[in-house]
């Protein structure tokens, strides 16, 4: 399910392969994970530079709904994406 301060965390599609994820203050994204909504996790990214954004490649997921969770050094951020509907 989204997290209360889903709305800091920005999703964009970019063409039909790609998203940007990107968060609205200024902390630095630590992990991304993508999830099923069964709960499998199907991709995780750790990261060791200082950013907040970033580009996943999504045309390998069949198409569906998915949960994207991102870790600050201070908070967890999930929210659903929709891919390819």
């Amino acid at each position: 399910a989204e997290s209360k301060n889903a709305h800091k965390l920005k999703i964009a599609t970019i063409g039909d392969s790609l998203i940007k994820v990107s968060l609205n203050d200024k902390a630095d994204i630590n992990q991304i994970k993508v999830y099923t909504l069964h709960g499998k996790l199907i991709e995780h990214h750790h990261y060791k530079t200082r950013l907040n954004k970033a580009i996943l490649k999504v045309n390998k997921y069949s198409s569906g709904t998915y949960l994207i969770n991102v870790l600050t050094k201070n908070e967890s951020i999930s929210r659903v994406i929709k891919i390819g509907m």
